[in-house]
């Protein structure tokens, strides 16, 4: 099928997705804008073999939001849609560039660090544990950035195999792959967890000593604060941002090794 068909389905099946997301709360309208953008280009310059992965991503973290056991986060906006899938997106026109599997092992590994992600925070808040900061060992609250437990390491792994076997499956990647895509998604895990702990922007509300990883606390009434670690310029987004194009990196280069 030529690409601008594509484009325009891509574009309609991820609007029909990306409203019922809206009207789910799971996207806010930015959001579902930026959903919209990513999905209709990854399906309009690389049809299923990017495609699929990116909707096992979607779904799956969607879901896993909804299930019962941990307070709801609000719906995602623009800078979450694009820090989690903006170097997929990528990844899909180098695809449609240069018809390298490489490309799709690109795409694929930034998918799973996303997914790979969201699985290890929802699963591992979840199921409890005691989360560790990286590299120090330290004990962190549930949730906080950098904290690793067992059950979450093991729940993002297994959120990376979910999107690397759909890739697997989908895409022209050959028998190397799957593994590729897999230990592409668990680098960025740790690239994640290791940002967080290191160099992501925290604060302190000077009311009520709460540690936040935003320079604002809307509980106590919208005080701005001041950081008290990390670069102030790197926040979530940024960190999910990187981890993602870490498994893109990781999954491209392993494969291009081990094609």
């Amino acid at each position: 099928m030529p690409t601008p068909w594509r484009l325009l389905i891509g574009c309609a099946a991820a609007g029909l997705v990306a409203a019922l997301a809206w009207r789910g709360k799971a996207l806010d309208r930015p959001g579902a804008g930026a959903a919209v953008v990513v999905g209709g280009l990854t399906y309009g310059v690389s049809g299923w073999a990017g495609a699929l992965p990116l909707l096992a991503f979607f779904l799956t973290s969607t879901l896993l939001g909804r299930l019962p056991g941990r307070p709801r986060h609000g719906p995602r906006d623009a800078r979450q849609v694009m820090a989690n899938g903006g170097a997929a997106a990528l990844a899909a026109i180098w695809w449609a560039a240069a018809h390298t599997p490489t490309a799709l092992a690109a795409l694929a590994g930034a998918l799973a660090a996303a997914n790979a992600d969201t699985w290890a925070t929802e699963w591992g808040t979840r199921l409890g544990g005691r989360p560790r900061r990286l590299l120090i060992g330290a004990v962190v609250p549930t949730g906080a950035s950098g904290g690793m437990s067992t059950v979450g390491t093991l729940s993002g792994a297994a959120g990376a195999a979910v999107v690397a076997t759909v890739a697997a499956l989908a895409s022209p990647l050959g028998p190397g792959g799957m593994p590729a895509v897999f230990v592409g998604g668990v680098a960025g895990l740790l690239a994640d967890s290791l940002l967080g702990a290191t160099l992501q922007a925290r604060f302190r509300c000077p009311r009520c000593g709460a540690l936040l990883e935003e320079p604002m606390h809307q509980a106590c009434g919208g005080v701005r604060i001041a950081s008290v670690g990390g670069l102030r310029w790197l926040d979530n987004d940024g960190v999910n941002a990187a981890a993602t194009i870490a498994g893109a990196a990781v999954g491209a280069l392993l494969l291009a090794a081990h094609p």
